[in-house]
């Protein structure tokens, strides 16, 4: 199996030479901010309103950067990848479009047959067992999703506010691939303030019994910095791109980009924005 080296420095972003580019255009910027970055604003995973949410928000938002610093191909960015631990997905459980670029790009990584072990926040620890049934074909998809939602009735994989879709595919090609897939947390959640200790500690001993894997973890954009930090706890060497840019990184979005993805000057990916994704 391939071991993948860690880069020579520690932090948890590859930092490039930076290279300023021109503005995103203010109409797309309109378009694209009403997505948020985890759940509705304010609003937690059971649709209370939530003070402390919009602060964490609020922080991913700061911590997210100012400007764009470079851009590549996916191409580039996919060679990118294979010499880190973690790539970090942030994700916006409705955003269909976002989805699509995501498989996308996670096509590409597992293309390379790199090994890899796909992390997710949209099942359960819980339905582990049932998860490695159907990855091992002993299981159908009808059958797991039936199982989780006896479960939990709100289950992301059919029955929650969510593109439900999405999260069944990633399982398909996840056994389609042999990639193993790992819960990283029980459902219903724990409070706010306990997630990201323990996402980061389940996180890291999926890291340990996947030394040889690239470990690509999904989970909402606001955990990966700001107060969730998800990806400095785990201690991994890490990539990660988020979902949606806040608002003053959209204002700097070039005009015409003419890459894939686009790095932040803090050090965040994001997927260029496509003629579909004003529609």
């Amino acid at each position: 199996m391939l071991v993948l080296p860690r880069p020579r420095h520690t932090s948890a972003f590859l930092r490039p030479d930076r290279r300023p580019r021109a503005a995103w255009t203010a109409a797309l910027g309109l378009t694209l901010l009403g997505v948020a970055s985890c759940t509705g604003p304010g609003v937690d995973w059971q649709g209370r309103a939530n003070l402390q949410l919009r602060e964490y928000q609020a922080a991913f938002d700061t911590d997210a950067g100012t400007s764009f610093d470079r851009g590549v191909s996916q191409a580039e960015f996919v060679s990118m990848v294979r010499s880190y631990n973690a790539l970090w997905l942030g994700d916006h459980h409705r955003d269909e479009r976002l989805h699509q670029r995501q498989r996308e790009l996670l096509r590409a990584v597992l293309a390379t047959g790199a090994p890899c072990c796909l992390v997710l926040e949209a099942v359960g620890i819980e339905d582990q067992a049932i998860l490695d049934d159907y990855l091992a074909g002993r299981s159908s998809m009808d059958r797991l999703v039936a199982v989780v939602r006896h479960r939990w009735p709100a289950s992301w994989l059919g029955g929650g506010d969510v593109d439900s879709e999405h999260y069944r595919e990633l399982l398909r090609m996840a056994r389609a691939s042999n990639t193993p897939v790992r819960a990283f947390e029980p459902t219903p959640r724990l409070p706010l303030a306990q997630r990201d200790p323990s996402i980061a500690a389940e996180v890291k001993a999926t890291a340990r019994a996947h030394q040889d894997h690239l470990l690509i973890v999904v989970v909402g954009q606001s955990h990966l910095l700001g107060l969730g930090r998800l990806p400095e706890r785990t201690g991994l060497s890490s990539l990660l791109v988020g979902a949606v840019p806040p608002q003053r990184l959209l204002r700097a979005m070039p005009l015409r980009p003419t890459d894939d993805l686009l790095q932040s000057d803090t050090g965040l990916w994001f997927f260029c924005p496509t003629p579909l994704d004003s529609e």
